[in-house]
């Protein structure tokens, strides 16, 4: 019996050392929402915009989950297990889960489905081994040096999924580290040009270079990256007239700090041939347009930051410019310009407004609207920073757009109410 009882406690003392060692993190938001005139809650998002104001204009909830654990360590050497999955579901009944409900619904929840059954995603797995210089050597599945305005939801820069690569070899404090990445991207439609039958797993390689963290002056450094798209196409897509060209994507992103307490972010993006079609979407790097013509070019312009305008107020902004030429004689474009300030009543307690604005036209495609988008919010929230999170909201947000039946049919305006919580851990 007092074998078996300290067998026991050393299985215990080693379980509880293993879990004591392991990560969790993550990402979470979820809420009620309800329009001023009856119905669920309606989002507001511009025709051809790739994302939107997402404070009080959120019809989803969404949920990552990861776990990660340092397995082996040794001499400044170390291997590391990262692991995520995500669920997203609309804001509309109690059970939801990944099948048809029995309403007819979509099994991913957008803002037209409020019974928003659950859908999952598997979202990384991978392993990292760094050595006592902190260069990485990675394969997996991988959220990859991700660039992003959070109040936007909207991911500039963004190649993450399967691959593998070096990253953060440093060069010196100077001249700062250089990485490059072997990632695949998988297309499984047609886009716009509807030949979606044509088009079935599309892959194409993406050899990401960058070189990050070139220091210019005092808190100012550059960041230079080129994404070159090399697709593989079978020979029946061949025979069916697929675009196997390849294309780039150029990014260089200046970063200056100490700006009011803040920092500014201005970034300038190119792309040519299918890639073209980045500069018009989100997560911009993780998609290859297949149907792009061979000539088709773009270019983005992003300057966004926070700052601290006074010791209770802190402010976000941004100004995003796009122009993407798909035929050599149709200009597509979106601009975007919003402010989110922040009043600090208290180390846990804020007023927030946050301001949009979203102009397209994409004559291809028939999209084109301007959409205006204002919403008000009072927060308690764990500390005072701008970024501070978990964070409570009770919010109104009011929309307008030129489109007469943007949000029902006759009505070009909307207002709703609701509560919402946000983390990340």
């Amino acid at each position: 019996m007092k074998i078996k009882t300290l067998s026991a406690a050393v299985a215990v003392a080693l379980l509880s050392a293993s879990a004591s060692a392991v990560d969790f993190n993550g990402y979470m938001r979820a809420g009620i929402g309800q329009n001023t005139d009856g119905g669920n809650q309606v989002c507001a998002q511009a025709n051809g915009a790739p994302t939107k104001y997402r404070l009080g204009n959120e019809c989803e909830s969404y949920l990552e989950l990861g776990l990660g654990q340092d397995l082996y360590e040794k001499d400044g050497k170390k291997f590391r297990l990262n692991t995520m999955v995500a669920i997203k579901a609309g804001n509309g009944a109690d059970w939801q889960d990944t099948r048809d409900g029995g309403h007819g619904d979509e099994i991913l929840a957008d803002d037209s489905n409020p019974w928003g059954n659950a859908a999952f995603a598997f979202r990384q797995a991978n392993v990292e081994y760094t050595n006592e210089a902190g260069t990485k050597v990675w394969a997996g599945k991988k959220y990859y040096q991700r660039h992003d305005i959070h109040w936007l939801d909207f991911y500039y820069w963004n190649t993450s999924g399967y691959g593998g690569g070096v990253e953060n070899f440093k060069i010196n404090d100077q001249l700062g580290t250089l990485s490059a990445a072997w990632l695949r991207v998988v297309t499984n439609d047609g886009g716009p040009s509807g030949n979606e039958d044509k088009v079935n797993q599309y892959n194409t390689n993406n050899i990401d270079l960058r070189w990050a963290g070139i220091q210019m002056w005092k808190d100012a450094s550059l960041e230079l990256g080129a994404n070159i798209y090399v697709p593989t196409i079978t020979d029946e897509q061949d025979k069916a007239g697929l675009n196997d060209d390849t294309g780039t994507l150029l990014t260089a992103e200046y970063t200056q700090g100490g700006i009011l307490g803040g920092f500014n972010k201005f970034t300038v993006q190119y792309a040519d041939g299918a890639s073209a079609h980045e500069l018009m979407s989100n997560h911009s790097g993780s998609y290859f347009g297949a149907w792009m013509d061979k000539d088709s070019s773009g270019y983005r312009i992003i300057d966004w930051g926070v700052i601290q305008l006074s010791d209770k107020i802190e402010m976000g902004y941004n100004a995003i410019y796009a122009q993407v030429d798909y035929k050599g004689d149709n200009d597509h474009k979106w601009t975007s310009v919003g402010i989110r300030p922040v009043y600090k009543w208290s180390d846990t307690m804020k007023s927030i407004i946050e301001i949009g604005y979203d102009s397209t036209d994409n004559p291809d495609w028939g999209q084109k609207e301007d959409l205006t988008k204002v919403t008000f919010a009072q927060a308690l929230t764990a500390g005072s920073s701008f970024w501070a999170r978990p964070e409570l909201r009770a919010y109104v947000t009011y929309a307008k757009s030129d489109d007469d039946n943007k949000f029902r049919e006759g009505r070009d305006k909307n207002i709703s109410v609701g509560l919402q919580a946000e983390a990340w851990w």
